[in-house]
């Protein structure tokens, strides 16, 4: 029974949190958007804060809009997607710098779960089958301080560095 009681409890954490919307409810950006919820994308501009040329929150854009199923969290998603480092100098068009990550398709591990960066796995909630969508993510939301080693032949992701990803989704799996 003593070792039961504390399964018992795990248990009824994970129902209460996922009945909940997951742990933690903090905004994907100052619209109060939830960031365990399908993201709304509008436009690129709802990145920046104050007339600031650094992106501090998540924003999308969809060109062109899907008509598929939709991505919820738990779910895999097979993806194509390229990933840039944020260039400021390219504002107003798609802010995209030098590739960091080359274009890649497929994907095994769940979004919404924390596998991916958070702007990655927030951006991507929501999306429907046949989405093509520019994620611009604030350094907040991507690697900080700590950017992974680049890819042999491709750009660093500098300390700090804001990211575009422009990403399809091809299709969903379980």
């Amino acid at each position: 029974m003593k070792n039961i009681l504390p399964l018992i409890c795990v248990t009824l954490l994970s129902l209460v949190l996922t009945a909940c919307g997951g742990a933690g409810s903090s905004t994907a950006s100052n619209s109060g958007t939830s960031t365990l919820g399908p993201f709304t994308c509008t436009d690129l501009s709802a990145a920046f804060v104050n007339g600031s040329t650094t992106p501090t929150n998540l924003s999308c854009v969809d060109s062109p809009a899907g008509a598929g199923a939709v991505l919820s969290a738990g779910q895999v998603p097979n993806l194509t997607f390229t990933g840039y480092v944020y260039d400021s100098a390219n504002a107003g068009t798609n802010y995209e710098g030098a590739i960091f990550q080359p274009t890649y398709t497929g994907s095994s591990y769940a979004i919404g779960e924390g596998y991916f960066i958070a702007g990655f796995d927030q951006g991507l909630l929501g999306m429907q089958v046949g989405d093509t969508r520019t994620l611009l993510i604030p350094a907040s939301m991507a690697y900080g301080a700590s950017p992974p080693p680049a890819l042999a032949g491709y750009a660093a992701i500098p300390a700090n560095s804001a990211l575009v990803f422009v990403v399809k989704l091809n299709s969903i799996g379980s």
